[in-house]
């Protein structure tokens, strides 16, 4: 079994990106088209994975893009995965906790922490994040 698809960056190997609540996380804006995205993406260092599939709507096509950290990380788990939809844009971001980027909310960071210490954190995240 091959170890390294669970091993998981430091700090120091994340990008840090910030978010706002329903409008962005990182470099990504909700409703951003899918070529924008893999624009954007590339810029930040990131190559990236495309496949359309099934379709909720027959009218619209939906796509996932996978992004990878570097090419030479493309057998390894995607960093960041994003959904599109067409004609409405980028509707569902999902930052992977080993690979992807340090995620931060008004100084909390969200991503790659132990579980255990987000149960503790809830109190202190604002209600639009919380739930």
């Amino acid at each position: 079994m091959n170890t390294d698809y669970w091993a998981a960056l430091t700090d120091s190997e994340r990008e840090q990106w910030g978010h706002a609540p329903r409008q962005t996380i990182g470099p990504l804006s909700f409703g951003m088209d899918r070529h924008d995205a893999l624009t954007t993406m590339a810029r930040h260092g990131f190559t990236a994975e495309q496949n359309e599939i099934e379709r909720w709507n027959q009218g619209r096509s939906q796509w996932r893009v996978q992004f990878h950290r570097a090419e030479a990380d493309r057998w390894k788990r995607p960093a960041v995965k994003c959904y599109f939809v067409e004609d409405v844009g980028l509707t569902c971001v999902l930052v992977d906790g080993l690979r992807g980027p340090q995620v931060a909310y008004e100084g909390i960071r969200l991503i790659g922490r132990v579980p255990a210490w987000g149960e503790g954190a809830r109190g202190q995240l604002p209600p639009d994040i919380s739930g």
